[in-house]
């Protein structure tokens, strides 16, 4: 798609991309007030944003941003929105590419993908099916049930890990690099649970 852009919106857009620009530079620079001067630049540039998403939206082609950012800094078009760099150039790249913003196309809802754990009580290898749903992920067996039940030693971050690898999905990943990942996760997890002393002093604790 072709945003052409009116003529006042496209001075609000020169202006818009100017300041972030240079705040931009700034923000990388070694003065010793450059973050300082970044940040007053990226204020000025807020009430430019506001003022062209509004005529942008007016016309009916409202700015697309991705849901993190959304979830992150709040209502799109509003002053809080734009209160970060972040959001600033989420705005000048939708301009620039209005096909590439937003959220990616979620290729893996409603999908299936298989995490593969050794269990030293069992002596196998304990397979979990986990269907990617809105909510999070659904898996069969009760992922920590199981794992309790077998004692085996999962990271502490096990929750984040998985909900980060949701977010992942969410962003466009495919099935297949979905699936090397829980693989990953797999293969980092059975190492571990192998190398759990169990010989000598340690038989039979759990």
């Amino acid at each position: 798609m072709d945003l052409s852009l009116t003529p006042d919106e496209k001075e609000l857009y020169v202006k818009l991309r100017e300041l972030v620009t240079k705040a931009t530079t700034l923000r990388f620079s070694h003065e010793i007030d450059g973050i300082e001067q970044a940040c007053k630049l990226e204020q000025s540039a807020i009430p430019n944003a506001v003022e062209l998403h509004e005529m942008l939206e007016g016309r009916g082609v409202p700015p697309k941003f991705q849901r993190i950012l959304i979830k992150r800094k709040g209502t799109p078009g509003t002053e809080k929105f734009y209160n970060h760099p972040d959001s600033l150039k989420a705005l000048i790249a939708f301009i620039d590419m209005p096909d590439l913003a937003g959220d990616p196309t979620d290729l893996t809802m409603g999908k299936e993908f298989q995490l593969k754990v050794y269990s030293n009580r069992s002596g196998r290898e304990l397979t979990f099916t986990l269907t990617r749903v809105e909510t999070g992920w659904d898996c069969r067996p009760l992922l920590y049930n199981e794992l309790d039940n077998e004692s085996i030693q999962y990271p502490h971050n096990l929750a984040d890990r998985l909900e980060y690898l949701w977010q992942r999905a969410q962003q466009g990943k495919s099935p297949k690099e979905i699936q090397r990942a829980f693989n990953d996760l797999g293969r980092w997890m059975s190492d571990n649970e192998i190398r759990t002393p169990s010989d000598g002093a340690w038989d039979g604790y759990s």
